[in-house]
């Protein structure tokens, strides 16, 4: 009985593959950054949206915007997703939400990125405040943030910065997301 020799790959044949291999890896990494990019986006603009029904619910609830000064006059004023504003509408200020109403929920974060830290902070993918700007003169109409071309007819309006450049420094105005468009 004969016995065939033992059947090897050559170094030549490994290389060949590790180098397909290598190739697809290159090819499919700049696509999958793409979409993890753009699911942050998603993620961003659903939250936006999300914050703007939670200060409508609050408006309808209480008959006034959750503003801690309120009265003032002025056309509109600008918040940050910190803990002093979001504690209004997570029922956590007793003082403006008399009755402990929660009107907004999300998801725990995850070092300081997309979600509410146990502070009562809400963080974007990118590891900032969402802006909220809130119509304080009840015209139905916010200013809109810097940059923004003419006002916004809306009793909030919510943005993140999106993706900062590489540099660190924001991203431009086109490319915030933004909860009017």
């Amino acid at each position: 009985m004969k016995t065939s020799p033992a059947r090897a790959f050559t170094l030549l044949e490994l290389l060949i593959v590790i180098s397909i291999i290598a190739i697809l890896a290159g090819v499919a990494f700049p696509m999958m950054q793409g979409a993890t990019n753009q699911a942050k986006r998603v993620h961003a603009a659903k939250e936006c949206q999300n914050l703007v029904q939670a200060i409508g619910l609050y408006k309808n609830e209480y008959n006034v915007m959750p503003l801690r000064s309120a009265g003032t006059g002025s056309e509109s004023q600008i918040f940050q997703s910190d803990a002093s504003f979001m504690n209004i509408l997570l029922g956590e200020d007793e003082e403006l939400n008399r009755r402990e109403k929660s009107f907004f929920q999300t998801n725990e974060a995850k070092k300081n990125r997309k979600g509410l830290d146990k502070q009562g902070n809400l963080w974007d993918p990118w590891g900032e405040y969402y802006q909220i700007e809130i119509d304080a003169d009840y015209n139905g109409i916010v200013t809109g943030p810097p940059g923004a071309e003419g006002e916004i007819r809306a009793d909030a309006a919510v943005w993140s910065y999106g993706k900062p450049k590489r540099n660190g420094q924001r991203a431009e105005y086109k490319d915030w997301v933004k909860s009017w468009e």
